[in-house]
Formats: structure tokens, C-alpha cells, sequence
């Protein structure tokens, strides 16, 4: 099988990247699946119900007919997937980092990146403000890739944006990022870096990722993004 691990932060261009890796048809349909479960596990009243739980996040993202599951994962997540790790047993560990280093070790590891961390902030704080993270046509084929959405236009002209909820905003993600930095490097993994500013305007970065995995080129290289 085929699987792919895609870590970021909130707001960093990964619901973009999740569609362009959905659209390979040979790497998943990758996005957060586990966000309800890692927020919610302690309701769980049995090990085994949250064993399944965290089964039936894990392959949401599986295509049957290329044999290819992945996965998104934030940051955030990490701590709380790696407790439901070991708590059902999946994994033997005493640190939550290290259980879920160890579950996903098969996995090939990407990782998403927004260099400019004051649009992600902004982006942030807006969607906090207006509640609403992605914006979609009612027909949209990737309504399945989102997390929170509305088919509906933002209301903009209320915001006020406040320069130390911002800042605030930029102090956490640089946090985040440290995290992420700090988990690769003492568990020493090789990561595919995914830079949000450099793929925005250019696909080519997934044919490297589809060759790196599957070790064949896509049949078909994906069309220029439409902006």
C-alpha cells in the first residue's frame, strides 16, 4: 500500500495540497480526519470504541482501486493521537511524540510549509472571526478534503484586525513549526518539504512526491492551477 503522512499548522495552504495530491488518483485522498478524534477521545467510554475510531479516521483517506491510503495531520493533533496510540495499545511508549513517530514510521513523510507568517496569522484570525475556513461551490467535488466550509460568501466588511491578536497569532505558529522541527530531528526522519509560496503557481512538486512513493511517474501531470 501506498501511504502518505502530510504534517502542517493551521492555515499554512494544506487543503490546496491535499486536492492536488487527491487528484494524482494514486496517493489517497488525504485531509483531517483525525481532527474530531483528537479533540474529542475522551468521551470514549471503551478503549475498543476508541480503537475504532481512531481505525475508521486513519482510513478515510483510502482508495481501494490504487491501494493507496494518506492522511493530514496538524501539528496540534500529535500529543493527543499519540495518548489514543498508546492508550489502545497500538503502540508500546512512555512519550506521545514517540508513539506517534512509531505508528506512522511506514508512512512517507511530507510536510507542508507557509513562509509568509503573517498572511498565515491574518488568515487565521479571520477565519476565527468569521468562522469560516473554506469557501466552496455547493457542486465542489472536494467537499469531502475540508474541515470547517460554508458555500456561502464571507462577510468582510466587520473585520477589524487587531495588531496583538496578530502578532499573538505569529508567536504560536512560529511555536508549531519549532515543534514539528524538533520532532524530525530527534527522531531523525527524512521529510518531503512541501513550501506553500513555491507550489501555489506550480503542480511539478507532485509528480517528485508520486515518484518518491510509488516509483512511477503520473500518467497524467496535472494542469496548471486556475487562481
Amino acid at each position: 500500500m501506498n501511504k502518505l503522512l502530510l504534517l502542517s499548522t493551521q492555515r499554512s495552504g494544506s487543503t490546496m495540497v491535499c486536492e492536488d495530491i487527491a487528484n494524482t488518483g494514486v496517493l489517497g485522498r488525504p485531509s483531517e480526519y483525525f481532527s474530531s478524534l483528537a479533540d474529542n477521545f475522551k468521551r470514549f467510554e471503551t478503549t475498543g470504541a476508541l480503537s475504532e475510531a481512531f481505525e475508521a479516521s486513519l482510513m478515510k483517506g483510502f482508495v481501494e482501486k490504487t491501494n493507496s491510503n494518506s492522511v493530514k495531520i496538524m501539528q496540534s493533533q500529535i500529543g493527543a493521537i499519540g495518548k489514543i496510540l498508546i492508550d489502545t495499545g497500538k503502540v508500546q511508549s512512555f512519550s506521545h511524540k514517540s508513539a506517534f513517530v512509531e505508528f506512522f514510521k511506514p508512512y512517507y513523510w511530507a510536510r507542508i510549509v507557509r513562509e509568509d507568517k503573517v498572511a498565515q496569522a491574518v488568515s487565521r484570525v479571520v477565519a476565527r472571526h468569521t468562522d469560516v475556513y473554506h469557501r466552496v461551490a455547493e457542486d465542489s467535488a472536494v467537499k469531502d478534503l475540508l474541515g470547517k466550509f460554508s458555500t456561502q460568501e464571507r462577510q468582510d466588511e466587520h473585520l477589524v484586525y487587531n495588531e496583538t491578536e496578530i502578532s499573538l497569532e505569529i508567536e504560536k505558529i512560529e511555536q508549531e513549526e519549532l515543534f514539528l522541527d524538533a520532532l524530525i530531528r530527534e527522531h531523525d526522519i527524512d521529510v518531503f518539504e512541501i513550501i506553500y509560496e513555491k507550489v501555489v503557481n506550480d503542480r511539478s512538486y507532485v509528480n517528485s512526491l508520486v515518484k518518491n512513493i510509488t516509483g512511477k511517474k503520473l500518467v497524467e501531470e496535472l494542469t496548471p492551477r486556475s487562481l
